[in-house]
């Protein structure tokens, strides 16, 4: 299925290889599934290889692991869990996307976290009275839902627009009203 579609994508021969490829398997399993012909073996091993047999490890080895092109480089991570600038890439290319099943994988904090986050300037009038403003796309999974009548679980996908750092000036705003009501009547 995918392979029939990829002449049209525009997608280089490289990318192919990398990321359009390892989904096939999975994109013929996902339309199998929806027929009726469902393969208990592979829906077993979406978070760990081999199902249920295979949970032993930190490692996530499943079929999920090909979902994700990219994880988070530790690097960069860790830099801004502690508030210290990086000059590394914030992502990685996974390289278990081309690899076969195995024990082995990516770690569960591996993965990018949720939602996707791309920053943006508005700018509002001409210069040089204009005002600009920091801004960030935040879109992607944001929860899951059921059906009450199938049971079958979907992917809930969000989005928004918001200024960067407005909850945090909100919450210190806060904290200083707070402080400065300690010693009032209030």
């Amino acid at each position: 299925m995918a392979k029939d579609c990829q002449p049209g994508w525009g997608v280089s021969p490289l990318r192919s290889i990398l990321v359009v490829d390892p989904l096939q398997p999975i994109l013929e399993k996902f339309v199998a599934s929806a027929e009726g012909k469902v393969d208990r073996g592979f829906w077993d091993s979406i978070y760990k290889w081999r199902g249920p047999k295979g949970s032993g490890s930190p490692h996530v080895s499943g079929w999920i692991v090909k979902l994700f092109p990219y994880l988070d480089n530790p690097e960069a991570k860790y830099a801004r869990l502690l508030g210290r600038e990086s000059a590394a890439s914030p992502l990685l290319q996974n390289p278990w996307l081309s690899a076969p099943p195995s024990a082995g994988g990516p770690l569960r904090d591996d993965f990018p976290s949720l939602p996707a986050r791309a920053p943006f300037k508005w700018i509002i009038g001409p210069p040089p009275s204009n005002m600009e403003f920091s801004m960030e796309f935040i879109g992607g999974l944001i929860g899951i839902s059921q059906d009450p009548a199938t049971l079958c679980i979907r992917p809930e996908i969000g989005w928004a627009i918001r200024e960067v750092g407005a909850v945090e000036q909100a919450a210190a705003f806060d904290r200083a009203v707070m402080r400065a009501c300690r010693g009032s009547l209030w």
